[in-house]
């Protein structure tokens, strides 16, 4: 990982992350449900808002690796890049919950819901460290250079803010 990515890191994340294996059990002890369908690539840039008519219309594009997963990966990804504040990330997740509810996802209250994003988060962040780690950003462009330095500016924040970390399963770490 650069070291100007991991200057923006706190000692508790440098030292959770530091662990082998500390990412392996995240998801031990969840079940698969609910899952809800996840656009990997979900960013502004992917979505076109058409607010000609009384209500905004919103089209999505780039649907190329769509996946059925847990309801917090596809949230985290779209709000940790979307330069919202804290706030409107928390406002947010009870929107996406009660959508959610209305559509008849059922057994999925607003704290699993919180706990998906949060947990969501950290998966976030364990897929931009595995890019750093794998080399994935050599021979990159500028645009995706700064596409990528620009997330993990926002995604640290997050963590640290909605204590993602803590969402972790203790027998897991």
């Amino acid at each position: 990982v650069p070291d100007d990515y991991l200057e923006a890191l706190s000692a508790s994340t440098i030292a959770t992350c530091g662990v082998p294996g500390w990412y392996a059990g995240i998801v031990k002890g969840r079940s698969n449900d609910p899952q809800t369908l996840s656009h990997p690539d979900y960013r502004l840039d992917n979505l076109f808002f058409d607010d000609r008519a009384d209500e905004i219309e919103l089209t999505v594009i780039d649907w190329g690796r769509v996946a059925a997963q847990r309801p917090g990966m596809a949230l985290a990804l779209f709000l940790t890049d979307s330069g919202l504040s804290n706030e409107d990330i928390a406002k947010c997740i009870d929107i996406y919950w009660r959508e959610l509810a209305t559509k008849g996802v059922t057994n999925f209250s607003k704290e699993d819901c919180m706990s998906e994003f949060r947990i969501g988060v950290v998966e976030v962040l364990a897929m931009r460290l595995w890019q750093f780690s794998t080399g994935s950003n050599e021979g990159a462009d500028d645009r995706i250079k700064a596409m990528r330095k620009r997330g993990w500016d926002r995604l640290i924040p997050i963590l640290e803010n909605f204590a993602c970390l803590d969402a972790i399963p203790a027998d897991s770490q």
